[in-house]
């Protein structure tokens, strides 16, 4: 993952949020969900801190930076999965590529897509050789245009 560690562009591509869902109970991380503080298993209070300490619940889906999401699904003990890819990756965008992939203003669908893409692809997921195969074509399809 962190191959290109002192890269900017590499470390925006990871900062790229992903949904995620969690496969496990996790205790004292409710901040990272962004609803409001009812849907929260525990409202205790730390005596320390005067905080609230929260749990996130299994089945809570999450928007969560590519980083944090590499970090919870790659461990031996997954705690999410990725229910869904990213809209750019999605199948009517995979569609729209295959149609003509040389059409597309990929900085504003995502300035980071192919190096994204290549994050995305070190997950664990369902859809990832059609994601993969997407990549590959889009790159081929839109390097012979500027090659002509």
């Amino acid at each position: 993952m962190y191959e290109d560690y002192f890269s900017i562009d590499d470390i925006l591509s990871t900062q790229e949020r992903i949904r995620c869902q969690l496969l496990v109970d996790i205790p004292k991380l409710g901040f990272l969900e962004s609803s409001s503080s009812s849907s929260l298993n525990d409202d205790k209070k730390d005596e320390k801190e005067g905080q609230n300490i929260s749990s996130l619940t299994a089945n809570t889906k999450l928007e969560l930076p590519y980083w944090m999401v590499y970090s919870i699904c790659n461990c031996k003990t997954r705690f999410a999965s990725l229910p869904e890819v990213p809209l750019i990756y999605s199948r009517i965008q995979r569609q729209i590529f295959a149609a003509d992939a040389s059409v597309v203003d990929l900085a504003k669908q995502g300035p980071h897509f192919y190096r994204q893409g290549r994050h995305l692809l070190e997950l664990n997921f369902d859809e990832k050789r059609q994601v993969a195969i997407t990549l590959l074509q889009t790159y081929q399809q839109r390097f012979r245009s500027i090659m002509d």
